[in-house]
Order: structure tokens, then sequence, then C-alpha cells
């Protein structure tokens, strides 16, 4: 019924929204050889099938579907008074109205594009010690130098510790300063390359939950499932809040950064933008143009028009 597997190269937005089409479109669904009967009669030039479901059949899609069929006339036929020949539409399977079709179990993955490296490079690579930075490490350190923005009017937490933990779901604890002194949360690090799934979110709260000993639950990914995707950022668990944050998209590269990106977004000065603007386009002096005054012969302004 088709290839297993296909690879393209797009985007997240338009794998979502095609996601959501396959989930929620139906389709025709078209009668087997191996499932009915057919019988052919031909009625003022046209061949009609009669149709009739076989009971207790297995369904095999390798004996083909059942086609429209069109009589061909040619001069030959005509000429020797033959019956025409017979066309089938191979584009045109005749549809069993009782039934549709929908889209099965699939998933959208995504693929490192891995670079080959010669001999040279990797002895030069292990000579030199320059190997990557671990992805976790990358995002420990983001979250030490950006922080996080917990929803609460732009307020944002830096954390003064991330250390990681041996657990399935709960990757890292981190330590930050609230208004009351020092807090602890927990971290849930999705996939460098996939999404956050929401059977991974749900064993997280769970897991968050029975330790007891945190506030705050942060979920990293650098992209979410549709259902999660729709929630809120911050939503309450009960006695601790789940924030969902987006990661940058500079932490999946490997050896691209020279310094770790400490904000995902700023806006430039505006003394600074002044002061460059002003330097680069000077003033422009224009002459000044004075009002021209009417007087009458003795001197006296002209105030209203006659």
């Amino acid at each position: 019924m088709g290839t297993p597997r296909s690879l393209i190269d797009t985007s997240r937005i338009a794998l979502n929204i095609a996601k959501t089409r396959l989930m929620t479109a139906s389709f025709p669904y078209y009668h087997l050889h191996s499932d009915v009967d057919v019988r052919a009669d031909v009625k003022d030039g046209r061949i009609k099938k009669s149709i009739t479901e076989k009971k207790n059949t297995v369904s095999d899609v390798r004996q083909g579907f059942v086609y429209e069929e069109v009589p061909h006339i040619t001069l030959k036929s005509l000429a020797n008074d033959e019956p025409p020949a017979t066309e089938t539409l191979y584009d045109k399977p005749l549809p069993d109205n009782k039934r549709v079709r929908v889209s099965g179990p699939f998933t959208v993955e995504t693929l490192q594009d891995f670079e080959p490296l010669s001999p040279a490079d990797l002895e030069q690579r292990a000579r030199t010690g320059s190997d990557d930075v671990p992805f976790e490490q990358r995002v420990f350190a983001h979250l030490q130098s950006a922080g996080v923005m917990t929803g609460k009017k732009g307020e944002k937490a830096i954390f003064t510790r991330v250390d990681r933990l041996a657990s399935a779901y709960l990757h890292a604890e981190g330590f930050y300063m609230g208004k009351e002194g020092e807090k602890k949360a927990y971290f849930h690090i999705g996939p460098k390359f996939g999404t956050v799934s929401r059977q991974a979110v749900n064993a997280a709260i769970k897991e968050c939950r029975q330790r007891g000993d945190a506030d705050w639950l942060v979920i990293l990914g650098f992209s979410f499932e549709t259902d999660i995707e729709t929630q809120e950022v911050t939503m309450s668990a009960g006695s601790f809040m789940v924030t969902k944050t987006r990661m940058h998209d500079d932490l999946m590269q490997d050896g691209l950064m020279k310094k770790p990106k400490n904000v995902a977004a700023s806006s430039p000065s505006a003394n600074r933008m002044r002061g460059w603007w002003k330097s680069r386009h000077p003033p422009v002096r224009r002459p000044v143009r004075r009002p021209v005054r009417r007087t009458t012969d003795n001197g006296q302004p002209i105030t209203g028009s006659k």
C-alpha cells in the first residue's frame, strides 16, 4: 500500500500541519479482487460491474483491485464486425461506499546529518583532544548562564548549580535563588533529534511528585508533540509547577558556538543605537524660511485681507 519509510527535508511547522491533516482526514476504501465476486455486463455501450462480497475470505492486496473498464472501439473491429476490446482504467478503482480508510500509526523522526571523516581527521582529533562538548553539558551551561523564564511577570531563574541525575525521566536537578531563599527544580531534557512525548512528560510529573522535594519541574525540548504544544507554558501539578521550555536551536550544533549563548533573544540598547545613528547620519542644516511681512505705504503691517 506504499513505502514503509519516506525521507524528506522540511520544517517542524510543515510536519505538524501534515501530521494533523493525516490524522483528521478520511480516504475512500476500494474493492479487492480477493474479497468480492465481479460480474461484468455490457449495456448501452458501457461496461457495468456488479459486485458481490464473499464470505470468510482473507484480504490479499497482491491480487489487485477491481477497476473500471471501458470498451475500446477501433477501425479494425468496426470493419470486421468484431466486439470491441476492453481497456482497464487502472487510475479508477471501484470504491466501497460502506467503508472508509484512516491513517494508521506512524512516527516522524529526525536524522542527524553525519559528516564522514577521514582517518587523518580522526587521528588529529584524538591527538589534539578537540572533541565536541556533550549535549547535556551544553544544556547545563545554558541553564547556568541564560536561565529559564518562570512565567511570573517576566521573572527569570538563573541556576547556581545543575547536577545530573541517574533517572530515566528526571535527568537533572538545579538550584536557584527565589524570593524565599534557595529553591530546587527538576529537569526533563528531551531528545536532541526528536520530539518530547506526552508519555515522557507524564512519567516525569509522576516521578517529581513521588520525590516531593522540589516545587518546580522544567520540561526542556526542541519540539513537542501536538497535544503538548497546544497546552499552556506553565501549569500547576499540585504541589509544584510544570513549565514547558523550548531550547535554543544553537544547542544542537556541535562545536559551532565559541561561547555559550547567554540569551535566546535580545534587543539593542536605545542609547547605543541612537549614538550609532548620529555618527553615521549627521543632522542636515536647512535654511530658515522667515515669513514675509506685508506693510502699507505708511509702514503699518497688514493684518487682514481686503
